[in-house]
């Protein structure tokens, strides 16, 4: 059975303090964000760039090396 996926931005390194983000469920710690790259192989970046300059898209070019399935979502994107 395939591991769960995981719909979680990486390209921005988590959540800044004065984010309105920081009280709610979805601020992670950093070691929150290793546990969830630990358990789960399937990762769908949100604002995945075809730019190769881009953070976007070096951060998924280093998970595909690590062997992580990364699912591109960018509306903008074709």
């Amino acid at each position: 059975m395939p591991p769960p996926s995981l719909v979680c931005s990486l390209a921005s390194g988590g959540v800044s303090a004065n984010s309105p983000v920081q009280d709610t469920e979805f601020a992670t710690s950093p070691g929150e964000r290793l546990r969830i790259l630990e358990r789960y192989s399937n990762i769908a970046m949100v604002g995945l760039s075809s730019n190769p300059y881009r953070p976007s898209h070096f951060a998924a070019k280093y998970l595909l090396f690590e062997g992580y399935n990364v699912i591109p979502v960018n509306p903008r994107e074709t």
